[in-house]
């Protein structure tokens, strides 16, 4: 599962829907509030076959859905970006509600966000590239308190060698038959994600967040963690994680304001609440101290990130 939102990324390289609401309006002064009512009034199920973005002024917008390619209303949201002048200090305010999806446009947008200094504020859910991107990815982060900030898959050493099988795969297939230079194929695809990859450790670098929180997650065995620290025992897959605010604050990705939901018996009634059928569980401590013993043995003892061999 991990390797295959990945998967389409690179095929979109090497072959080199939902709408959007624009409600401009004068007042801004609370999108934080307009954007939440707004939200909270979409049916639920609408969230991954109708995302919208809605945009309020110059300096606010609402996003409210999976984040998808080719998707008219992530075309909405580049576009209220690119109109932000960029600043010192955060100016434009995003409200987010997102399971997930691309982690190819996650990115782009991170990079945006993260350029023009615009606060983001989670509500509801921030899941896989949401969390990844959006919410890690910007230096100005709130949640709603009770939001769940769930991390799942990344550009890393672990989901290159699942894409590339998948890869592989593909190309054993009907489709590759079409294809003259496989190899090439791979050596492109391979340079093309070590790329993103690169640029994906720079975004977190640039406002000192640890990219553990992908290359320790990816690198887990989700199967082997208690089931306390999974709300209790269950037969769903394990799909998801999450960090608890202390370990949020070690890894640089803590909220400056709001309280995310970090009890695994809450997190997981939460889920089963938006008909999802998987569970999440917090991540062991000794994961996180494990990596750092890795990381002190690759790095002077000064820096504080975590530097990944890749």
């Amino acid at each position: 599962m991990k390797a295959d939102f990945l998967l389409s990324g690179l095929l979109a390289v090497l072959s080199v829907g939902a709408g959007s609401e624009v409600t401009a309006q004068a007042n801004d002064t609370k999108p934080v509030e307009t954007c939440s009512a707004w939200i909270q009034g979409r049916p639920w199920a609408e969230h991954a076959s109708d995302p919208r973005t809605r945009i309020l002024s110059d300096h606010a917008a609402c996003y409210d859905g999976m984040i998808e390619r080719e998707s008219d209303s992530i075309e909405e949201l580049h576009g209220w970006l690119n109109g932000i002048d960029a600043q010192g200090e955060a100016t434009a305010t995003l409200v987010v509600r997102s399971g997930g999806g691309d982690a190819h446009i996650g990115l782009d947008l991170a990079e945006e966000l993260q350029a023009k200094n615009v606060r983001v504020y989670l509500m509801g859910i921030c899941a896989s590239s949401c969390a990844n991107f959006l919410y890690a990815g910007v230096r100005d982060r709130h949640v709603l308190d009770g939001t769940l900030v769930l991390f799942h898959g990344g550009f890393s050493v672990e989901t290159r060698t699942r894409s590339m099988a998948s890869l592989d795969k593909l190309l054993a297939g009907p489709r590759g038959a079409l294809i003259k230079d496989h190899d090439e194929v791979r050596r492109t695809a391979r340079e093309a994600f070590d790329a993103t990859m690169a640029r994906q450790d720079a975004l977190y670098h640039n406002i000192g967040v640890n990219p553990a929180i992908v290359h320790a997650v990816d690198a887990m065995d989700f199967t082997g963690i208690i089931d306390r620290n999974c709300g209790g025992a269950s037969d769903l897959p394990r799909d998801f994680v999450y960090f608890n605010l202390a370990q949020m604050e070690r890894l640089g990705v803590a909220p400056v304001s709001g309280q995310p939901e970090t009890n695994p018996k809450r997190v997981n009634e939460r889920i089963a609440t938006l008909g999802r059928s998987f569970v999440a569980c917090v991540v062991p401590e000794q994961v996180l101290q494990t990596e750092n013993s890795k990381a002190q043995s690759r790095r002077p003892r000064s820096s504080i990130h975590i530097q990944n061999s890749h």
